[in-house]
């Protein structure tokens, strides 16, 4: 459990999807080769301009100490390095670097341990945050405490036709899962510690991030996971733009094809609020957190709070797996801002034990789902 906590645990008071479900279970990341993530890019790099673009590999690094030591080969302050994304430290990750660097790719560059250059062209543009389309995996869970196909086979085929629930990943919360609590006490302004710009940045926005899933969690406890509700802000999956749902009834068709899925808040000075029942739920964790939509401003002097909408569901597209000498091997790929872990939570139900199901789950033929 130790492991699963430490990778995937967000808490028990956050619903599953699948709770009818016993989890499948495993021990993720057993070693850096379980854990393989590759990042689809927006766009491929022109060929010409003053940044030159790196597809790296590492091994055993998170992104930050992979561009540390890149800057040394390079000779450069690692604030002229570009990332779209950062990837954890446990896994064989591929992503796209960029510098700011007229020469050729020095000789040191390719020299450091853990960490293999791929290719490096040129391009316009430093790469920015979020400038991918998203990632591909390769995940083995070790162990799974779960072998039944059948099983298997229905656990999925329910995740890729309803969705998981779209939670902010642990890894967001810091090592000590408690970054949203100085994020709180840094948007109240009762914090005792002073923290860089960039540092106050990532608490707040992992307390913005704990409030969403505290209304994604309520919305799954009132049944409207698989539902539209009037009043909600809905998503349309394939350009992310937002629209205020007036007839629930209208929309459902798309919501049950997936082109369209209800958002939750990430709480800003100008986030679009929904009304009706969502509305209710998130007007009452502001509440309770004694929080008005006014905190958001001004926090920080340059400090930008404003607020943005993220859908309550994903998908895992793509999904294919084998189970095979103990272990299931899961691939799949998720957009930009998806966690694996999110999705890796819904299967394996770290907060449950092996093989547990909810005390009112009906007994299936197999003993496993309902």
């Amino acid at each position: 459990m130790d492991n699963e906590r430490s990778e995937l645990f967000l808490g028990p008071e956050l619903p599953y999807a699948t709770d009818d479900c016993a989890p499948i279970g495993g021990t993720v990341k057993g070693s850096s080769e379980d854990f393989v993530v590759e990042e689809v890019p927006l766009f491929p790099p022109c060929g010409e301009g003053e940044h030159l673009y790196l597809s790296i590999t590492k091994r055993g690094m998170a992104t930050l100490e992979a561009i540390e030591r890149l800057a040394r080969a390079f000779g450069t302050p690692a604030a002229v390095f570009g990332y779209a994304g950062l990837k954890d430290k446990r896994a064989v990750a591929t992503q796209i670097l960029s510098v700011h660097y007229r020469g050729e790719l020095p000789a040191a560059a390719r020299e450091i341990p853990g960490l293999t250059v791929n290719w490096a062209v040129r391009h316009r543009h430093k790469l920015r945050a979020a400038q991918l389309r998203g990632n591909k995996f390769t995940v083995v869970l070790r162990a799974p405490s779960v072998r039944d196909r059948a099983f298997l086979e229905d656990v999925f085929a329910r995740l890729d036709r309803a969705g998981f629930p779209n939670y902010v990943g642990p890894q967001r919360f810091g090592n000590r899962f408690d970054g949203h609590i100085t994020g709180r006490a840094l948007l109240m302004r009762t914090a005792r510690e002073r923290f860089p710009r960039a540092t106050r940045r990532l608490l707040i926005s992992a307390y913005q991030s704990h409030l969403f899933n505290l209304a994604l969690a309520q919305r799954m406890r009132e049944g409207g996971f698989g539902a539209l509700w009037d009043g909600d802000i809905a998503m349309k999956h394939d350009n992310g733009a937002c629209f205020r749902v007036e007839s629930a009834a209208a929309e459902q068709e798309r919501m049950d094809r997936f082109a369209i899925s209800p958002t939750g808040p990430i709480f800003g000075a100008k986030m679009l609020a929904a009304g009706g029942r969502e509305g209710a739920i998130e007007e009452a964790i502001l509440g309770a957190e004694s929080l008005a939509p006014d905190t958001f401003k001004g926090v920080f002097p340059g400090l930008s709070l404003d607020g943005a909408r993220r859908s309550f569901r994903s998908r895992a597209e793509n999904l294919a797996w084998d189970l095979a000498d103990d272990a299931l091997r899961l691939e799949f790929f998720l957009p930009k801002g998806v966690y694996a872990t999110t999705f890796l939570r819904e299967v394996v139900k770290p907060e449950r034990g092996s093989g547990q199901k909810t005390s009112s789950t009906p007994e299936s033929d197999t003993g496993l789902c309902d």
